[in-house]
């Protein structure tokens, strides 16, 4: 069968990287435990990032598709090569999760969601006391 129409797909106004580099920019403080630049210093290494602005650009990034994940009731995680699901869970995310059911009815706020992954099925939960890990 073949498609005479092709769906519209959403697509993001994205930035070439040696464009981003001309874009105006302000400058940023930030105030961490001394604990932490090391680890920012191997997730750079590890990542082959050369720069801080460049690590937080990307994990500002990472934040804001988790926020827009979880406004629309997905839940953002990782699968690991034995096929179990671990979810990330966060206050951050707990509370976009909050305000996003805040204005719907009270028997629409809780959901769980089955689903089989390479054969084997999967069940996580979403109310309150329950977690989105794997069972």
């Amino acid at each position: 069968m073949r498609k005479t129409q092709t769906d519209p797909k959403k697509q993001r106004n994205r930035i070439a990287a040696a464009e981003i580099h001309k874009q105006p920019t302000i400058r940023f403080q930030v105030e961490m435990l001394r604990r932490r630049l090391p680890r920012i210093g191997l997730m750079m290494a590890k990542t082959g990032l050369r720069t801080k602005r460049e690590f937080f650009d990307y994990a500002f990034t990472i934040f804001e598709w988790a926020i827009e994940e979880t406004a629309v009731g997905n839940t953002v995680g990782s699968l690991t090569p034995k096929s179990v699901f671990r979810s990330l869970e966060t206050p951050p995310l707990k509370n976009v999760q909050g305000y996003e059911e805040k204005d719907k009815p009270q028997n629409e706020r809780t959901s769980v969601t089955t689903g089989t992954i390479n054969g084997t099925e999967k069940t996580t939960g979403r109310g309150q006391g329950d977690s989105n890990e794997t069972l």
